[in-house]
């Protein structure tokens, strides 16, 4: 969300005079995001850059009014920013909800087909998305489907507003995220903005919970190293054929996440191996 409900002015401005200086000093020009922790003493903490356009960035436009994506398309062409400094204000509050194709209590992959998909627009609302009816989400990929992004006057009305969006949001044929998006935005700690990096523990499974991610990290493996693999029905996934062979699987992709099969992604990952959330202290 932006802006953080944990920063103050005075802090935003030290931080973001602390950037600035620190982006001159690097032989880079791009966009980019410089990514801290804060404590609950109020000091924060360089963690690292992406030079990048981040996932998040709809949050930052909606604020600003600013395209981000449009600056780096001019400075790679190598004219000037059309804003200085100076022109940057923000105007309201943001949130962004990521859809994951994934079940919201155990986080599970949920790869499938979608027989059914809507999701409600309105002033304030912003939808990127590249998912429709009928197309197929495989396993093989970042299991997010779809970004959510609302602007309100201040962080009450965009949480009203998100809470809206979501709660009239229809995806049928696989499990979202979104049940989960909707316990967080009720959550009183949400609410008051009191987080931190523990706040989704609360969200999480049991302990000693098993899934078929190991399941699905060990087809990914086979695939790579052309070791045979046990069936996994839960991916529709069958057993590789005699040694030295690659393991296969239905070759059923369309719609967004096209591929042709895990043999021809090396780099496949298992969805939702990395870290599930960003902290919110960040700007």
């Amino acid at each position: 969300e932006s802006p953080s409900p944990v920063i103050s002015g005075k802090v935003r401005r030290k931080m973001g005079a602390l950037v600035a200086g620190a982006a001159l000093g690097v032989p880079s020009t791009d966009a980019g995001t410089f990514e801290f922790l804060m404590d609950d003493k109020g000091h924060f903490y360089f963690m690292e850059v992406n030079t990048r356009v981040q996932v998040e960035h709809p949050v930052t436009e909606f604020v600003t009014g600013l395209d981000i994506v449009k600056e780096q398309i001019r400075i790679a062409a190598g004219e000037r920013l059309s804003v200085r400094q100076s022109d940057v204000t923000f105007t309201g509050h943001s949130l962004e909800c990521r859809v994951n194709a994934e079940d919201p209590e155990t986080f599970v992959p949920s790869p499938g087909v979608i027989h059914a998909f809507s999701i409600p627009g309105g002033p304030g609302v912003r939808v990127d998305t590249a998912a429709h009816s009928e197309c197929t989400i495989t396993p093989y990929y970042d299991s997010m489907i779809a970004k959510v992004i609302v602007h309100g006057r201040d962080r009450a009305e965009s949480i009203a507003r998100m809470k809206r969006v979501l709660g009239m949001t229809v995806i049928e044929g696989i499990k979202t995220s979104i049940p989960l998006h909707l316990k967080i935005l009720n959550d009183p700690d949400f609410v008051a903005g009191r987080m931190s990096t523990h706040f989704m523990e609360r969200f999480m499974p049991p302990a000693g919970y098993s899934d078929h991610r190991d399941h699905h990290r060990n087809f990914i493996e086979a695939v790579r190293t052309r070791k045979p693999v046990i069936e996994n029905a839960a991916f529709g996934l069958r057993a590789a054929g005699p040694a030295g062979s690659a393991a296969t699987s239905r070759r059923t992709c369309s719609g967004p996440h096209r591929c042709a099969g895990p043999g021809a992604h090396p780099r496949a990952r298992a969805p939702g191996s990395r870290a599930a959330a960003r902290t919110p202290a960040a700007a």
